[in-house]
């Protein structure tokens, strides 16, 4: 192990550990300043051992540390504890494993995992963590109520039907009001599409397009609300516009998928909105994980994350001194 990766390692741990920086500083000075290579594999196995006794700490290391950290500590770790350590990392963490050091990725059988799921996206988009739940909620209840709709379908529909999706007149008719102009203008009258599988569909699309900014901004250069909406004094008429928008869209491009239909929309008008693809994966791959009744994958940070690394800080001391001894 060369001293320049001790060292970055050593500055990774730095810059995590700013709750905690006399605790930490005296740990540097006192135990790790002049470790040599074998001292190095100890530590860092340490490190292994005492998250996997505490995994709820696993995610907020991840959180602080670089890649090469996370790696040296996941190849000194003993097969139980990188087996404990992976069970319990985040889907993005598992991702940087593997594109940093892919043959460790396969020995550790995380070369396939998918990507991060809408949740954790939305988080990296600037929303909060109340946000993320909507949006994720939200998009695999449109998915599942949208598929009879593309069905049914007898009228073509376009960008210009999208954007024509009307405001109601008051609040408590905003829904009623969508289902109807879908139901007219998709060709769906008398069918057996329920108004209850449309309204969820579009009240599901309001829902994704109130939580996540990145929507809004597709939104916004499709021209189906206005560029800088005061999105803060939006009302629920406004998010079924947006609900019914995306609905229509979706039946456009015959997709579920509400995310790829804005998507493919920016691709026609010859613009794009960074972000909107990646949702568009996390909401596919949730919905193949569903149907084969798997797993969802939710990460968030942690508001104040330095108060559980010094709890990290102080299990790694434990593990090291009884490593060393």
């Amino acid at each position: 192990m060369s001293a320049k990766t001790f060292n970055d390692v050593l500055a990774a741990f730095r810059a995590g550990s700013k709750g905690s920086r006399g605790v930490w500083d005296d740990f540097l000075t006192n135990t790790l300043r002049n470790a040599d290579s074998a001292t190095y594999q100890q530590v860092t196995k340490s490190m292994g051992t005492a998250l996997s006794a505490d995994t709820n700490l696993i995610n907020t290391f991840t959180n602080v540390v670089d890649d090469d950290t996370l790696i040296a500590v996941l190849k000194n770790a003993s097969d139980d504890v990188a087996e404990t350590l992976v069970k319990n990392m985040k889907t993005a963490d598992l991702n940087r494993v593997f594109r940093a050091d892919p043959a460790l990725a396969r020995s550790l059988n995380i070369q396939n995992v998918p990507g991060p799921g809408v949740a954790e996206l939305v988080v990296r988009q600037g929303g909060t963590n109340a946000q993320a739940t909507k949006v994720s909620e939200a998009s695999a209840n449109m998915m599942k109520n949208q598929d009879p709709l593309n069905a049914a379908k007898t009228n073509d529909v376009d960008l210009d039907t999208a954007k024509n999706t009307p405001l109601a007149a008051n609040d408590d008719v905003a829904e009623a009001t969508n289902i109807s102009f879908v139901r007219r203008e998709g060709g769906l009258v008398g069918n057996d599409v329920s108004d209850a599988e449309l309204g969820t569909a579009i009240s599901s699309g309001g829902k994704i397009a109130e939580n996540s900014s990145t929507v809004r901004k597709a939104l916004e250069k499709l021209g189906i609300i206005a560029v800088g909406s005061d999105i803060a004094t939006f009302t629920r008429r406004n998010w079924m516009k947006m609900g019914a928008a995306m609905v229509i869209l979706c039946m456009m491009y015959d997709t579920n998928n509400p995310f790829t239909a804005l998507d493919r929309a920016l691709e026609d008008v010859d613009d794009v909105v960074d972000g909107l693809k990646d949702l568009a994966d996390a909401a596919a791959n949730a919905a193949g994980n569903a149907a084969k009744g798997g797993f969802d994958l939710i990460a968030f940070m942690t508001q104040n994350w330095w108060m559980s690394l010094i709890c990290c800080v102080m299990i790694l001391f434990i593990g090291v001194a009884a490593t060393l001894s």
